[in-house]
């Protein structure tokens, strides 16, 4: 109908129009678009091109991109560029949708391809050298780079300077060394060569030898198969000089001598030692090292007296003058420490000496006493003999003391008694000497034995390595050792490095002082070795078989055998629980009984660590029970352990621990320096026991005997001890 108003179609147009209105609304509400980079180059890199990838957070969004200082430009993600510049970059980009152009997002990234200057190599091991390890310094005149170093082809590795190499074997080795910048440009290499040969020359060869009737004056003449070697000879344990053949020896005293030569190469490599060894008139000791007093009081001390050096000595330039301070008393020297530190049962110690006096008319006496041990008072026997003084040399009557007991101690004093002292009273001696029938002169292969010996580095004792006198004097005993020339061996006792056995530590503190010995040490694997100590977790001794290698023999066993001069030697693990056991029947017990079957020498010599017997802390250990008893039944002669840190030597003793002439001898020598245990107790088959110093035994093995000394590390104690005995 005209004129009638369609309400229906206007409705809907109100509807369509107002929709329309809030949809643009909505549009012009909604911001531009945002750019995300999701990838692309930063810092400082090595190519010359560059990727970025990029997303929006509106659908249907495209992209406009720019490098550095250039205009924008449509683009899409990703975006590659090529060819760039050195240095520098900036990569833009940003959104657009129908709701505008969104703000621009930025990435900064710096092109380097330029290889950093070839190091330059500022030191580097002598070449050649007999060093098993050694160390390259390098620096490079771009600051901030990084280095990469390869040890003879190996990959290569991130390192510093110096950069140190050790455990290397003889011949040609190379350490490569470039610079590497913050961007990974590695610069040319630098390249830092040398040689190793540690290999010592073979053992001399003694030709022959000269004397006169005496034996006392002579020559030896030597040679070697290593052309060029140089040679450095000893006699009588002195240090050895060098020396060439013939070496004449001599004038010597009375007694048993013995002459060493070793052969040394250009590097200072050494081989092992020839020996021989010859007696001159009559056998016998000296006990006093200082009694014509040419080393001024050295070995003496006074009571209630003063000492002065006088001239025109009896027996030298020198005399001691011993004279009364105070009031009327006894007044003596005497000698420190006391000189004889382990006496021989039924051995006749002779003493004699000279003496005179501005005061003559007077007595004067030597007097020797036996006391129990180096500490005890409790004195077992006396002798004195007495000189009337005049005012020239009168020699003392000959004292001949008998000792009482083994494993005593004997002291010794010069004084003039009290009921003739008086005021102003002096006396003068000279040539005074200790003497007593020498060993049986037992000559040999000498070698040297310890264990126990080296600190860990965070010790609160190790004290940069120098130990504080009674805790880890690792160098200490390693500097006695390498005075002691003409050794075939060194028989290591196990605990050769605490606290765990770790190869760090044995590579730089126990290789840093007993390194220089390797070839000549033969080890056996201690209870730190393998952690077990409180202190530790349980292990498989690898540091310790690392260190050692070979000559530690099998790492799942830990045993083995081998011959010095005509001596056999079985080296066993007392660390039974990680080798299958020790008792009766386990593979080790088994495998010593063929060993010891299979060599049926006059002479042998068994070690392991844990001590069968002790009279010290740690106490007897029964889990080598059955070895022992295997030792005893093949008349081994000798049995050395360590573990207990003392010095304990034994009579010879059966299966149960009874003195026995058939038994074998058990010496214990935990001395090498770790730290001391408590003082050993007295047992009826223990003679000598210390705790006071640390030291080395050294042992001569003869065909058919052997004598052994504790020699004391100088700086450490006093304490010396000397023995002998055939093989049974």
């Amino acid at each position: 109908m005209t004129g009638v108003v369609n309400m229906r179609g206007l409705l809907i147009s109100a509807v369509i129009v107002s929709a329309v209105a809030i949809t643009a609304g909505a549009e012009a509400a909604t911001p531009p678009p945002k750019t995300i980079i999701t990838a692309g180059p930063s810092g400082q890199v090595a190519s010359t091109s560059a990727s970025f990838s990029f997303k929006s957070n509106q659908s249907r969004s495209t992209f406009q991109c720019k490098l550095d200082a250039g205009t924008f430009a449509a683009c899409t993600s990703p975006r590659i560029y090529s060819g760039l510049a050195q240095g520098s970059h900036t990569f833009s980009v940003r959104a657009l949708s129908s709701n505008g152009t969104g703000p621009a997002v930025t990435a900064t990234w710096t092109v380097d391809t330029i290889a950093p200057p070839t190091p330059t190599i500022t030191s580097k091991p002598s070449d050649p050298t007999a060093s098993t390890s050694g160390s390259v310094s390098f620096s490079d005149t771009e600051s901030g780079v990084s280095y990469r170093c390869s040890l003879d082809g190996a990959a290569a590795v991130s390192c510093a300077s110096p950069y140190a190499a050790s455990a290397l074997q003889d011949g040609a080795h190379t350490i490569v060394v470039r610079a590497r910048d913050a961007a990974g440009n590695l610069s040319a290499p630098a390249n830092a060569s040398w040689h190793v040969d540690s290999t010592p020359p073979p053992a001399p060869t003694i030709d022959g030898q000269s004397f006169d009737s005496s034996n006392a004056n002579g020559s030896l003449s030597f040679s070697d198969a290593e052309a060029g070697a140089a040679f450095l000879c000893s006699v009588d344990g002195a240090p050895a000089q060098p020396c060439t053949s013939p070496q004449a020896v001599g004038p010597l005293a009375n007694g048993d001598h013995s002459f060493s030569v070793v052969a040394t190469d250009a590097l200072g490599n050494r081989s092992a030692p020839a020996q021989t060894g010859w007696t001159t008139g009559s056998s016998s000791t000296e006990w006093l090292s200082n009694g014509s007093f040419e080393n001024g009081f050295n070995g003496w001390g006074a009571g209630a007296a003063g000492l002065t050096l006088v001239n025109d000595g009896n027996q030298g330039p020198t005399a001691a003058k011993v004279a009364l301070s105070g009031t009327p008393t006894e007044y003596y020297i005497y000698a420190t420490p006391r000189p004889v530190l382990s006496t021989v049962a039924g051995t006749a110690y002779t003493v004699t000496g000279s003496v005179r006096s501005a005061t003559p008319g007077k007595q004067v006496c030597l007097r020797v006493r036996e006391y129990q041990d180096t500490t005890s008072n409790n004195r077992l026997g006396e002798q004195t003999s007495c000189a009337t003084t005049a005012s020239t040399w009168t020699s003392f009557p000959a004292l001949v003391y008998t000792a009482i007991g083994s494993g005593h101690t004997l002291a010794f004093q010069v004084f003039q008694p009290a009921a003739t002292v008086a005021t102003g009273d002096s006396f003068e001696v000279d040539g005074l000497s200790i003497t007593s029938p020498a060993a049986s002169g037992v000559s040999g292969p000498v070698i040297a034995a310890v264990g126990d010996i080296a600190c860990a580095p965070n010790d609160p004792n190790y004290n940069n390595g120098n130990g504080t006198g009674t805790s880890c004097m690792q160098a200490a005993t390693a500097n006695l050792v390498g005075s002691m020339t003409g050794l075939s061996a060194i028989l290591l006792l196990g605990d050769q490095q605490y606290q765990c056995g770790e190869l760090a530590n044995f590579n730089n503190v126990f290789a840093a002082t007993w390194g220089r010995f390797k070839s000549l040490e033969r080890p056996i694997p201690g209870n730190h070795e393998y952690g077990d100590t409180s202190a530790c977790s349980p292990s498989n001794a690898s540091g310790y078989y690392s260190y050692f290698g070979a000559a530690a023999g099998d790492p799942t066993k830990g045993y083995y055998s081998y011959d010095i001069g005509t001596w056999h030697i079985v080296a066993l693990n007392s660390n039974c629980a990680a080798i299958g056991g020790c008792g009766a029947g386990s593979a080790q017990e088994a495998w010593l009984k063929n060993d010891l079957a299979a060599h049926p020498t006059s002479c042998t010599l068994a070690y392991w660590h844990h001590p069968r017997f002790s009279a010290g802390q740690t106490g007897d250990d029964s889990r080598t029970a059955a070895l022992w008893s295997d030792l005893v039944a093949a008349h081994v002669d000798l049995e050395l352990a360590g573990h207990d840190h003392t010095y304990q030597r034994f009579v010879p003793v059966d299966a149960n621990g009874a003195a026995s002439a058939t038994g074998v001898r058990e010496l214990i020598v935990g001395t090498g320096g770790e730290e001391h245990h408590t003082i050993p107790l007295s047992r009826p088959t223990l003679q000598v026991g210390d705790n006071t110093t640390f030291g080395v035994l050294k042992l001569t093995l003869g065909t058919s005997g052997y004598s052994g000394q504790f020699v004391p590390a100088p700086g450490t104690g006093s304490f010396t001890d000397s023995f002998s005995g055939s093989c049974v």
